[in-house]
């Protein structure tokens, strides 16, 4: 996550990309609190944009959707991040932010489905 200018280069493409570290790799004994976003505003502007490019991406790959998919996605992220992950712990804070976070899957696989070529009959 933190790692000095010069030891590094991204790869992947723009949305994934990922560091490759030259040299060697310590560790932080802090937590990392991480604040991408000042607005919930500004996370629907990234998703928005982001789930584009991802969904495009994923039909020119030959990736297929229902609509039903678009529900479900939905529901997997809130099961997982809701209560695998403990975010109902967090009390309303926890369970706004799960709800916010489900955008993202909803809208990708909803853009997917949308893109995808159909079937003529």
């Amino acid at each position: 996550r933190l790692f000095r200018r010069g030891v590094a280069c991204f790869e992947g493409d723009r949305l994934h990309a990922h560091p490759r570290i030259v040299g060697e790799v310590g560790f932080v004994d802090a937590p990392l609190v991480h604040h991408a976003y000042d607005t919930v505003g500004e996370y629907i502007a990234k998703t928005r944009a982001y789930t584009d490019h991802e969904a495009r991406v994923r039909v020119a790959d030959g990736e297929r959707r229902r609509l039903r998919d678009v529900w479900l996605a939905a529901l997997r992220h809130v099961w997982y991040r809701g209560w695998k992950l403990g975010g109902y712990r967090d009390g309303w804070v926890g369970m706004r932010y799960v709800l916010v976070t489900a955008l993202y899957p909803v809208w990708e696989t909803w853009k997917i489905w949308r893109q995808q070529p159909r079937r003529r009959m």
